[in-house]
């Protein structure tokens, strides 16, 4: 997905990886661009969201304790800078998302915009 980013205007596309393997190859895809994109081999349940951000894209290779730390990321990020979000998911049921927010109501309460992409209408 960091391919297709850097094919629209963002002033900065900021990519996480756990593993150092993938970040190195994430890291190689992205050079030929000449946008700034960053990609951080690190954990995504405690990399802090860029106050900046307004498009979180989050694929579904987390696990179940990993989901909820990274949307608290994302609430701590817009409490100390409050702006709209754009939430991709791909891969995410999204009764794990309605149940996430029933159990975590304070969490970015009303101040996201969630997109689901499914598979089935994405075409990259």
């Amino acid at each position: 997905m960091l391919i297709v980013a850097l094919q629209y205007p963002f002033r900065r596309v900021v990519g996480i990886e756990l593993l150092a393997p993938l970040a190195a190859t994430a890291r190689r895809n992205v050079a030929r661009y000449p946008l700034r994109c960053e990609i951080f081999e690190a954990d995504a349940s405690s990399f802090p969201l860029p106050d900046e951000a307004t498009v979180v894209y989050v694929f579904n290779s987390f696990g179940a304790d990993v989901l909820p730390e990274v949307f608290r990321r994302i609430d701590e990020s817009l409490a100390r800078r409050p702006r709209r979000i754009r939430l991709l998911t791909y891969g995410i049921e999204p009764v794990t998302l309605s149940s996430f927010f029933e159990q975590q109501p304070q969490v970015l309460a009303l101040r996201l915009l969630l997109y689901v992409l499914e598979p089935s209408r994405v075409s990259i």
